[in-house]
C-alpha cells in the first residue's frame, strides 16, 4: 500500500510541545534498520490473535514540522486502496480520541458509538484503540477493529493496553539503539581520522587488546588485525630498557596502587624505525580483570627537539664557562707572547737561546689554538670576515695533515669546483673545522684495508658545498643523534665509532669536542653539516655555506693606506702584564706611554694631558671599556685621542656600536704584537 493511502489527523496536537518530543522519539525509531518493521507486523499480528480482531494498525506521530498521527504498520487489510483509506481515516479518529485521552477508546453498533466507528461493508462491526507509551511520552495509538463482533470485550481491551505500551518499548528502545549506533558511527569517524592510537588492553591472564583504532597503523606500521590476533608484537616492539618500566606499571595497577598512567616509550616501527611513544591513560577493573584504557600519541619529532632545546642549554653553559675562560687565557697569552717576542726583538739574543724561545712560542700559539677550538664550539666562534677562495683554504687545511696522512697510508682523492669558490668567514676558524673532519675521517680509517680521503666541493642548490667521504667503518645508527654532542665520545670501546683525533697536538683528542667544535664553526657561518654512513660502509660529511653577495668586494688591505706615526699613547687595562708588555714595546717603536690600571685613573691622565690614541680594555673592574670610551667622547678637548679597544672576549663589537662612539678598531689579545702595531698605527691615522 502507497504511503498516499495513509490518512493522517488534521490539526489538533500541532504546537504541542508533548508531541514535538513523541515526534523526535518517532523520528530516531524511523531510522532504525529494516527488520524492526518485521517485527512491528509480528506484533500486531499477536494483537489480533489476543483481542480476536481481524485488523490492527499501529498509529504514530510523524517526522514533519507539524507532528500529526499517520499509520506506520497495519495487520490485516489485504482489500482494495480506496476500501483500506476508508477503514484507516475511520480508524484515525478513534486513535485521536485515544491519544487525547490517554485511555482506552472504544465503539461498535451495541454501544452506541456510531460517531466513532461506523461499521463498513462488513470491515469493521466493532473497534478499539489503546495509546501507545513509554515513560511520560505518548507515542501514538494502537487500533484493532472487528468485523463481526458487535463490541471489543474487556479482556480484548486489556490485552490491547498491554500490546500498547510493548509497543511503546520496542519504539522507544530502537530509538535509543539508533542514538547508540549513530554515537559509534560518530566515534568510529572521529577515532580513524587522528593519527592517535585509542586503545583498551587487558593485564590478565595475558596481555590481550580489547579495542584498537586504526591509529595503529601509522603508529606502529602494523594493521589492528595483526596486532589483536599477535599480542606479542607489543612486547617485541617495545625498546628492550622500557620493558622493566612497563612490567613495573603493569605490577601496580593489578595491586591497585596505580590507576592515571602516563609514559613515554620507545618502540621499534615495522620499517625498522625507532619512535618515540607517549601514552595516557586510565587503570580500572571490570568482570574481566584489570584493563587500561589509552591513548597513545607518536611524539618522535617533539622528543627530537627536545633533545636540540637540551643540547643548546648544554652549550650555552659551556659557552658561558669557556668565554670565561678564554677571557682569562688571552689576557695571560699576550703577555706571555709579547714577551717572548719583545726577546725575540734583541739583535744580542744567544741562537739556541732563540731557538728555545721560539719553542715556547709555539708551544704558546699551539694553546692559544685550544682556547680558540673551545671557544668556537661553545660560543659559535669569532674574529673577523673575509672573503676566500675555497680552494685555497682546503689547501692549508691538508697542508697540515697531508703528510702525517702519507705516512699512514691514506690516499687524498680531491675534485674541485671547475670554477673558483668563494665564500665569505673566518679564515682560521673555517679552517679549523675542516682539519676537524679530515682528523675524524682518518681516526676512523684506522683499521680499513682501503684508505681513501675523498674531498669534493662545488655549487650544490645555490650554496657552497665541502664534502669529506671516507671509506672507514661506517657510524652505527644509534650514534648518529648524538654525534654532534660536545664531550660525546666511544674511546676505547673496541670496533666502535669515536669522535676523537689521533695527532698528539690535540686538546680535543678523545675528548668528543672535534665534531662540535666544526659543527659550532659551521652554523656561525651561516651554514650546516649533514652526514650520510652505514656501518662497515664509511662516512660522508657535507659542509653547507652561503655565497656572499654578488656585488660583494674584497676589502683592500687597510696597510696600504698606514702612515707611520708618532705619539702619546694611553694604555689603560687592569691586567699589569699587559700594560707592560704594550707599554715596552711601543716605546721601542718610538712611542711615549702612558699607563692606567683603570678607568677611572685612565679619566684623570687623559684631562690632564694630551693623547693621540688611548688602548682600552673592553673589561676593567671599575668600569667598563666602552662606558670610558663614552666619557672620554665628553672630555671637553680641543683635540680627542683616538680609541682602540683591546679584550680578551671572543666576540666582534657591533659596527654601528664602533662607529657611534668613534672607535677605531678592536684587537684580541691573542694577538700576535705585529697585529698590535698595525692596529695601532692604523688607529692613529684616523685621529684629526
Amino acid at each position: 500500500m502507497s504511503e498516499l493511502a495513509y490518512p493522517t489527523t488534521p490539526g489538533p496536537f500541532l504546537g504541542s510541545p508533548a508531541v514535538a518530543a513523541a515526534s523526535a522519539r518517532v523520528r530516531e525509531f524511523l531510522r532504525a534498520p529494516a527488520f524492526i518493521h518485521e517485527v512491528l507486523s509480528s506484533a500486531l499480528q499477536q494483537v489480533c490473535r489476543l483481542t480476536a480482531c481481524e485488523t490492527a494498525a499501529l498509529y504514530l506521530f510523524d517526522d514533519s514540522n507539524k507532528p500529526r498521527l499517520r499509520v506506520f504498520a497495519q495487520q490485516g487489510l489485504n482489500q482494495d486502496e480506496q476500501q483500506s483509506f476508508q477503514v484507516l481515516t475511520q480508524g484515525l479518529a478513534l486513535a485521536t480520541a485515544a491519544v487525547q485521552s490517554g485511555l482506552v477508546t472504544a465503539c461498535g453498533a451495541s454501544s452506541g458509538g456510531a460517531a466513532c466507528c461506523q461499521p463498513l461493508a462488513g470491515l469493521c462491526a466493532s473497534s478499539a484503540a489503546a495509546p501507545v507509551v513509554v515513560s511520560d511520552f505518548t507515542l501514538g495509538a494502537l487500533l484493532v477493529m472487528s468485523a463481526g463482533a458487535e463490541t471489543i470485550n474487556q479482556d480484548a481491551q486489556e490485552a490491547l493496553v498491554a500490546h500498547g505500551r510493548l509497543l511503546g518499548d520496542i519504539v522507544a528502545g530502537q530509538a535509543f539503539a539508533q542514538q547508540v549506533r549513530e554515537e559509534r558511527d560518530r566515534y568510529a569517524r572521529v577515532a580513524s581520522n587522528v593519527h592517535d592510537c585509542i586503545w583498551t588492553m587487558y593485564f590478565e591472564p595475558d596481555f590481550r587488546m580489547a579495542l584498537m583504532t586504526q591509529g595503529s597503523l601509522e603508529l606502529t606500521g602494523y594493521s589492528n588485525a595483526e596486532l589483536l590476533t599477535r599480542p606479542e608484537l607489543w612486547r617485541e616492539m617495545v625498546h628492550p630498557e622500557d620493558r622493566g618500566m612497563l612490567a613495573q606499571q603493569r605490577n601496580e595497577i593489578m595491586a591497585g596502587q596505580l590507576v592515571d598512567v602516563h609514559h613515554r616509550i620507545r618502540i621499534t616501527h615495522k620499517n625498522g624505525d625507532l619512535r618515540w611513544i607517549h601514552t595516557r591513560g586510565r587503570a580500572a577493573r571490570d568482570e574481566h580483570g584489570w584493563r587500561m584504557d589509552a591513548i597513545s600519541t607518536d611524539v618522535t619529532d617533539h622528543v627530537r627537539l627536545e633533545e636540540k632545546v637540551r643540547r643548546a642549554d648544554r652549550l650555552s653553559a659551556v659557552g658561558i664557562l669557556a668565554g670565561g675562560i678564554a677571557h682569562e687565557y688571552n689576557n695571560l697569552h699576550f703577555a706571555i707572547l709579547g714577551t717572548l717576542d719583545l726577546l725575540l726583538m734583541r739583535d744580542d739574543l744567544d741562537e739556541s737561546l732563540r731557538a728555545h724561545i721560539n719553542r715556547v712560542r709555539e708551544s704558546a700559539e699551539r694553546a692559544s689554538d685550544i682556547t680558540n677550538q673551545l671557544v668556537s664550539f661553545a660560543r659559535g666562534g669569532s674574529g673577523g670576515r673575509e672573503l676566500m677562495d675555497v680552494g685555497q683554504l682546503l689547501e692549508a687545511a691538508l697542508g697540515m695533515v697531508q703528510k702525517e696522512f702519507s705516512t699512514k697510508g691514506i690516499e687524498l682523492e680531491i675534485k674541485r669546483a671547475p670554477r673558483a669558490l668563494r665564500i665569505r668567514g673566518n679564515r682560521a676558524e673555517l679552517g679549523q673545522a675542516l682539519i676537524n673532519l679530515v682528523i675524524n675521517a682518518q681516526q676512523a680509517m684506522q683499521e680499513s684495508a682501503v684508505k681513501l680521503l675523498g674531498i669534493t666541493a662545488g655549487m650544490r642548490e645555490g650554496r657552497v658545498f665541502i664534502s669529506i667521504a671516507d671509506t672507514g667503518q661506517g657510524i652505527p645508527p644509534e650514534n648518529l643523534p648524538r654525534l654532534f654532542d660536545p664531550f660525546f665520545t666511544t674511546k676505547g670501546a673496541a670496533g666502535s665509532w669515536s669522535q676523537e683525533r689521533s695527532t698528539g697536538d690535540a686538546f680535543l683528542s678523545g675528548r668528543g669536542l672535534g665534531l662540535s667544535v666544526a659543527q659550532s664553526i659551521v652554523q656561525e657561518h651561516g651554514g650546516d653539516i649533514e652526514v650520510e654512513s652505514e656501518v662497515d660502509c664509511g662516512a660522508r660529511f657535507t659542509i653547507y655555506l652561503p655565497t656572499p653577495e654578488a656585488d660583494e668586494a674584497e676589502a683592500a688591505d687597510p696597510s696600504a693606506f698606514v702612515q707611520v706615526r708618532k705619539g702619546r699613547i694611553l694604555v689603560a687595562d687592569d691586567e699589569a702584564p699587559v700594560r707592560a708588555v704594550c707599554r715596552e714595546l711601543l716605546e721601542q717603536l718610538g712611542y711615549e706611554v702612558a699607563e692606567a690600571g683603570g678607568g677611572a685613573e685612565a679619566l684623570e691622565l687623559l684631562t690632564g694631558g694630551d693623547f693621540d690614541l688611548t688602548l682600552v680594555d673592553l673589561q676593567m673592574p671599575d668600569m667598563d671599556g666602552l662606558e670610558l670610551v663614552g666619557r672620554i667622547n665628553d672630555i671637553p678637548l680641543v683635540r680627542r685621542p683616538a680609541k682602540l679597544i683591546i679584550t680578551g672576549n671572543i666576540d666582534d663589537l657591533p659596527a654601528e656600536t664602533c662607529a657611534e662612539l668613534g672607535i677605531a678598531g678592536l684587537l684580541q689579545k691573542r694577538a700576535s704584537l705585529g697585529e698590535l702595531v698595525s692596529k695601532v698605527q692604523l688607529a692613529l691615522a684616523t685621529r684629526r
